[in-house]
């Protein structure tokens, strides 16, 4: 939250971004308050990238989910970050958001859930998801490589190792 709000007006912004008063995240910055579960959920659907890691304290940098530094935590492996995930992400999480509102202001449980969700917007998350599938494809390939060498060295006993 610190390196994606401004320090003027954080917690005006963090109101605006999560319908949570100013004054609770105030509270919570300062330290008066423990996060409510509907900080946390806020904060996961603002920045989906962390909510693994929020919810979990480890993180999945193969399938993007990072900590706040953008990084993978102990013991996990550092790994390229997948960028084409956050995308995917984002448009999603605005389109779930777009179909929850769309759910309360509905008058019948038969209308339609997709109303208002346009045909260029499900083409522009298929493309995203497909972008996605293709970035962890691709890394995965070159990062396997890299991780069976690495069993291989650990396994392969070494006559000038004392260790074992």
């Amino acid at each position: 939250m610190e390196r994606t709000t401004d320090e003027r007006g954080r917690f005006a912004e963090l109101e605006k971004l999560t319908l949570i008063s100013a004054n609770s995240w105030k509270s919570f910055w300062h330290g008066r308050q423990r996060p409510t579960c509907d900080m946390i959920a806020a904060v996961c659907t603002r920045w989906p990238k962390f909510a693994f890691w929020l919810s979990t304290g480890i993180t999945d940098a193969k399938h993007g989910h990072v900590d706040s530094d953008g990084a993978a935590s102990f013991p996990e492996r550092r790994r390229a970050r997948r960028k084409a995930a956050e995308g995917y992400w984002e448009r999603a999480t605005i389109m779930l958001a777009w179909q929850h509102r769309v759910m309360e202001s509905k008058e019948s449980a038969d209308e339609d859930v997709e109303y208002g969700i346009s045909h260029a917007q499900k083409i522009q998350l298929l493309e995203l998801e497909i972008g996605r599938n293709a970035e962890q494809h691709a890394l995965a390939g070159v990062e396997d490589v890299e991780l069976v060498a690495e069993l291989v060295k650990l396994k392969t006993p070494s006559y000038l190792d004392d260790s074992e």
